[in-house]
């Protein structure tokens, strides 16, 4: 008996075929969550593979700043871009710019995603919220890594020194913050360069900046090392050699809040090492990736205690907003 396929089935099948596709297009690309406080997060999701990467941008920078890393990892894992609240696409209806807050966009982004096994890596102030967000999702993070930060857990500053610090910011934001930005790159730095990070930074919104500076730091003096101490995943700072925050660096007391933590130099780079020495400090990040995909958080957790770098192979020196998709732009 000869079998026959009508026209409408094949229609029918490749019509499922192409939704499938679609779908699956769908997956990568552009999307936006809805944070915990109603703030519209667009992140950008590249790649495929296992772990996955977040990464999340500092002060009055976007997910751009992460454009030489997206495009050295997305051909092996899954890599997440976002923009924090008040920065880049993202909604800028938030009353509480705070460190805690922010964290609850990275969670937001992750669970959405429905990501299980996460690196985070954190810029600057990306830092802290990272360690924050990670605290909030401990069967989901297998490692942190800090971008120039984590240099120490803790302020070395008072709050009244901070808040006398950022006078001059408040008198002529734009000015001032061109000044400030440029003065965190190495001296080495491309200058052209410099001057790009700085003018985007220039052009933030100056009372969201201020705001979230402020309670950035008041952070630092109340919550960092709770927060260090908290967090069961490895930690890896990778900080600049000419970074204006190398004089912080306390290795060792760090280790006394969180045992694996450790620390890599990036000769020639200041504050931005990212896109001051993308080369090097892929190099860097992964052989951290790497490292962490080796730590089982289950197995800690069984142990009772906490193993020291070498034990997890350091090299020394889902939210129910399924998500909107929304076009790229070139």
């Amino acid at each position: 008996m000869r079998f026959r396929c009508p026209v409408r089935y094949l229609m029918v099948l490749c019509w499922f075929l192409v939704t499938l596709t679609i779908l699956a297009g769908c997956a990568r690309g552009k999307r936006r969550f809805t944070s915990h406080d109603g703030v519209r997060i667009a992140c950008k999701i590249s790649g495929h593979g296992d772990p996955a990467i977040v990464f999340v941008h500092g002060w009055c920078c976007d997910r751009t700043f992460w454009k030489h890393q997206e495009s050295c990892f997305a051909d092996r894992c899954t890599v997440v871009t976002l923009d924090l609240a008040g920065h880049g696409e993202s909604g800028m209806n938030r009353t509480a710019w705070t460190v805690e807050s922010f964290a609850g966009d990275v969670q937001t982004v992750v669970e959405g995603l429905g990501l299980t096994r996460v690196v985070l890596v954190g810029h600057s102030m990306g830092g802290p919220v990272v360690l924050e967000a990670a605290r909030r999702m401990p069967g989901r993070v297998i490692g942190i890594v800090g971008a120039d930060v984590f240099h120490r857990f803790g302020c070395s500053h008072s709050r009244e020194f901070i808040v006398e610090s950022f006078k001059p910011l408040r008198s002529n934001f734009p000015v001032v913050m061109r000044e400030v930005a440029a003065a965190m790159f190495s001296p080495r730095a491309d200058s052209s360069l410099v001057r790009e990070v700085s003018g985007f930074m220039a052009r933030a919104d100056s009372a969201i900046a201020l705001e979230t500076a402020l309670n950035y730091f008041f952070w630092q003096i109340d919550h960092y090392a709770e927060a260090a101490g908290a967090v069961g995943a490895p930690i890896c700072a990778i900080v600049g050699e000419d970074s204006p925050d190398m004089w912080d660096l306390d290795g060792e007391g760090n280790r006394r809040i969180h045992p694996r933590f450790e620390a890599k130099i990036l000769p020639g780079a200041g504050h931005f090492v990212m896109i001051e020495s993308p080369e090097r400090f892929n190099r860097y990040l992964d052989e951290c990736v790497t490292a962490f995909s080796k730590w089982n958080p289950g197995a800690l957790r069984e142990s009772g205690h906490s193993p020291r770098p070498a034990a997890w192979g350091m090299p020394s020196g889902p939210d129910d907003d399924p998500g909107e998709v929304f076009d790229e732009e070139e």
